[in-house]
């Protein structure tokens, strides 16, 4: 448009000099009037056929989308990788004879993932999530199918295999967890993910309501049809949580979490028993399997908040486990109901100033978004962590250790835990942790102080 108006003004001044004739002036003028409008036409026809062209993000993540955004495909993945450190510690065993816990060192592929999420006329979506992380480790994950409720009451129904809505430490995903592994007690007393149905809602930017009903996970339990008669376990779980204030540097988080289950009628016993918050460290106390469980109920507390670059986060559980007469009552408490717990507390300050994200619809927390990138002139963002973990698997009430034998590990565990993370991007994370077991009282490995220290690359989009 512009070159045609200089053109248009260019012709009258020649004219009016007297160096074209007004026929000759015409005739020109017509034609550049032409040819503005055919320019016009097809920069109109070059804009129709852009706004039908998909919509295509790859800053982060690989996500094709229309343009009025009724359909959206997105391709994620993980690869975590770790190495571990160990230094032993002896301990002793019920008949008072050493029993070293022999954590070795050594390396591997924590989670290698890919997943596709599909949105479909905005309010039906699906997810599948597979992990090629070897074969005992390799499955499913999240797979799932979701209606999104866009009213006056937002939420979301969900039918497939996720997490449980139990624990905030468990919720957090694994990209963005402050810790390279989940605290003793989470690992104890979350149940990850199950198959099941729920039902999600949020208001009032104050309040999030979770509720589902879920069975068992896709391979963890031999009952499946044709594999044997009993009936698979289940459970009702349920998690409230509470945020008065949320901004990008101030977080005020409450949670209220509870389950009950029941166990697959064709399981031996239910087993409660954590790593020491490394995936390949060995298990120093386990209650074993714990027969004659008619059903469990779990209780979770939570308690989190973000002031600037600090950032504070702990959890309470507690589990009592119901056990009927139907059992011959063997020594004296054998067959009792049973009660364990465990809590945690951790906390962070990013040194480079950033603050830990929320997310307010499902009540969880996101890594720190590094204001300068590595690669283009900054350093990232730096974070030191500290985190302080307990979990009791001696029965209060009975006074101890459930089944004492030699070869039982049940007890008390405390761990101590720090560490520095690194942030060159959004989407890379690189960490240095250590482990101290502070105690482990009772069981096979008594007295034992082992510590890990560990080593952890990251890549997520």
């Amino acid at each position: 448009m512009a070159a045609n108006d200089a053109m248009m003004d260019l012709l009258r001044v020649l004219k009016d000099k007297g160096s074209i004739t007004q026929e000759e002036y015409e005739l020109l003028s017509g034609a550049a009037k032409a040819d503005d409008e055919t320019n016009s036409a097809g920069q109109g026809e070059i804009k129709a056929a852009a706004a039908t062209l998909p919509r295509i993000e790859t800053r982060g993540k690989l996500e094709l989308a229309t343009p009025d955004g009724e359909f959206s495909w997105r391709l994620g993945g993980r690869i975590h990788m770790d190495a571990a450190f160990m230094n032993n510690d002896t301990g002793f065993d019920a008949s008072g004879a050493k029993s070293d816990p022999t954590l070795t060192s050594g390396t591997e592929f924590r989670r290698t993932r890919l997943d596709l999420t599909m949105t479909l006329w905005r309010v039906w979506q699906a997810k599948i999530q597979y992990d090629f992380t070897g074969a005992a480790a390799a499955g499913f994950r999240d797979v799932y199918v979701r209606y999104l409720f866009k009213g006056a009451q937002p939420g979301h129904l969900t039918v497939g295999n996720f997490k449980e809505p139990f624990s905030l430490d468990e919720l957090i995903s694994s990209n963005d967890d402050t810790f390279n592994e989940h605290s003793i007690a989470t690992n104890t007393f979350s149940l990850s993910r199950q198959i099941g149905l729920q039902y999600s809602t949020w208001g009032h930017d104050l309040w999030t309501g979770t509720v589902g009903v879920f069975g068992e996970d896709p391979v963890a339990s031999a009952n499946h049809p044709g594999a044997g008669n009993d009936a698979e376990g289940y459970s009702v779980v349920g998690r409230l949580t509470l945020s008065p204030f949320h901004t990008a540097d101030r977080v005020a988080h409450l949670g209220l979490a509870g389950s009950w289950r029941t166990p697959d009628q064709g399981d031996s016993g239910i087993t409660f028993g954590p790593r020491p918050e490394i995936n390949q460290a060995d298990i120093l106390v386990t209650t074993g399997a714990i027969p004659g469980i008619e059903g469990y109920t779990r209780l979770g507390l939570e308690l989190a908040g973000v002031y600037g670059p600090v950032h504070g986060q702990a959890e309470y559980y507690n589990v009592d486990v119901n056990r009927g007469d139907e059992l011959a009552l063997g020594a004296a408490g054998m067959f009792e109901d049973l009660n364990f717990d465990g809590y945690y507390l951790q906390g962070g300050w990013i040194i480079t100033g950033e603050s830990r994200p929320y997310k307010f619809e499902s009540g969880t927390f996101e890594n720190p978004k590094p204001r300068s990138i590595v690669g283009n002139g900054g350093w990232g963002a730096w974070e030191a962590v500290a985190r302080y973990s307990h979990v009791d698997l001696q029965d209060d009430d009975l006074g101890i250790c459930m089944l004492a034998t030699a070869a039982n590990t049940c007890g008390e565990q405390t761990n101590l835990s720090g560490g520095v993370n690194w942030y060159p991007t959004p989407n890379f994370k690189f960490t240095a942790q250590y482990v101290q077991v502070l105690d482990i009282d009772g069981g096979r490995y008594d007295g034992a102080e082992p510590g890990i220290f560990q080593l952890h690359t990251q890549a997520n989009w």
